[in-house]
């Protein structure tokens, strides 16, 4: 069994693991991806009956300042065929005095630490005391997350001539859902994936012709549809303004599949 810091060249980026989670998380904070980022960043392999694994925890705290985070203070033990790490005294506790295998929402504050540790066994448990892991580093500091995602009210699959389903826009600041008032002060453009604006009627229905949703034609706000309005809140002849948080589809609209992406703007700072 052995333990390893990464080898240090001089340069302290390049010197730290560490850095290639920063540069994953900082491609990540405008998606709104939760969820475990373990696996996109370990390098694992088994060679000759030898298990060599980077365990990476993460960590939120309210304060962007490193003296001020706890250090990881658990002794554990890491399951190289079951994939898991558990505390030595207690196999139920997975979280270790907020440390974490998983990337944590901003709910939970807006620095995200992590902390790593390198290690190699031909048996498949290796026991980790608690000072085996590396000082924590700061790889993500985001004061104020915006993101928005779209809700349906009946699914995705229209499998009746007669299904509709709408489309409806969600923000979130910081992981906190924005009031519907909020929403109303919003503008939105749907538009389909080559970017151009979505045309619908007076009941907020997508406008189609052949199963094909109809666009608008033109630039910038100057836009028209050929029957109906712009899905575009800034556009000259919008006529829904924040009414167009929601957008209707049928089955009429889609011809076996159909993406619809939606610009949500005029969010205040």
């Amino acid at each position: 069994m052995s333990y390893y810091k990464p080898p240090v060249t001089g340069d302290a980026q390049m010197d730290s693991f560490l850095f290639q989670v920063s540069e994953t998380l900082a491609s990540m904070s405008g998606t709104g991806l939760s969820g475990s980022v373990t696996e996109q960043l370990q390098a694992a392999g088994v060679t000759a009956g030898a298990n060599a694994l980077t365990l990476v925890l993460y960590k939120r705290s309210l304060h962007p300042d490193v003296s001020l985070v706890e250090d990881m203070d658990v002794d554990t033990v890491y399951d190289y065929e079951a994939n898991t790490l558990v505390a030595t005294d207690d196999i139920s506790v997975t979280v270790f005095n907020g440390w974490s295998r998983f990337y944590q929402p901003r709910a939970d504050g807006r620095a995200l630490y992590a902390i790593q540790v390198n290690i190699s066994s031909s048996s498949n448990l290796e026991y980790i005391t608690s000072t085996d892991w590396s000082a924590p580093v700061l790889v993500l500091d985001a004061e104020d997350i915006i993101e928005s995602s779209i809700k349906t009210n009946n699914g995705t699959a229209l499998r009746t001539p007669t299904d509709t389903t709408t489309l409806s826009v969600m923000v979130t600041r910081n992981s906190v859902e924005q009031t519907v008032a909020a929403h109303q002060t919003y503008e939105y453009k749907w538009t389909n994936p080559d970017g151009n604006v979505l045309c619908v009627d007076a009941n907020l229905n997508v406008l189609s012709l052949g199963e094909v949703p109809i666009v608008a034609t033109g630039i910038g706000q100057d836009l028209v549809c050929s029957v109906g309005t712009p899905a575009y809140s800034d556009a000259y002849l919008d006529v829904h303004g924040s009414n167009l948080r929601e957008i209707i589809v049928g089955t009429e609209d889609v011809d076996k599949s159909q993406s619809f992406l939606v610009e949500v703007s005029n969010i205040p700072d």
